[in-house]
């Protein structure tokens, strides 16, 4: 069997028939056979970090830190991570993998939220009022871009409004 039908069937597991401990079992043999793929790992981190019998943060964190090692271009393991960071009560740890992620994707909504959150809890009041500030700035800008594209190919009549728009 493939690596990517035993990803399939731990997905099935997981999604659809709900098994957890089948679907944790396949995925930790998807990561004990292909221990240079991510996808295993985060699926595994997933189950872990979920309510249940399963729920284990320190395992989860170690997971998906492991899942970013393989590839660190996927956003997703960011923002799952450093939520189970803050679970675990390790704010600085996760303001340190929120800021990683936002190199990857500087407008990834999780990152943003998470890292709002560690800043708070470090007793970071203004940064986190300033990322907050610049999180709705950022959106402000993306917004107009989305809407200038979309109604004039031009921009000349709501570009001008703004000097944020990059023109490039």
């Amino acid at each position: 069997t493939t690596l990517k039908d035993k990803l399939a069937l731990g997905a099935l597991l997981l999604n659809v028939k709900r098994d957890l401990t089948r679907a944790a079992a396949t995925f930790q043999k998807c990561i004990d056979e292909h221990p240079a793929d991510f996808r295993a790992y985060f699926n595994l981190g997933t189950i872990l970090d979920a309510p249940g019998e399963h729920q284990d943060y320190t395992h989860a964190a170690a997971l998906f830190h492991k899942a970013i090692a393989c590839d660190g271009t996927v956003i997703e393991s960011y923002g799952c991570l450093s939520g189970v960071l803050l679970k675990l009560k390790r704010a600085s740890e996760a303001a340190t993998v929120c800021r990683d992620g936002l190199l990857v994707k500087p407008t990834d909504s999780p990152c943003l939220y998470n890292l709002n959150v560690a800043l708070r809890q470090l007793s970071r009041i203004s940064e986190a009022v300033d990322l907050s500030f610049h999180a709705l700035q950022s959106s402000y800008s993306i917004d107009l871009k989305a809407l200038v594209n979309a109604g004039d190919t031009s921009g000349s009549n709501i570009a001008s409004t703004s000097s944020e728009v990059d023109r490039s």
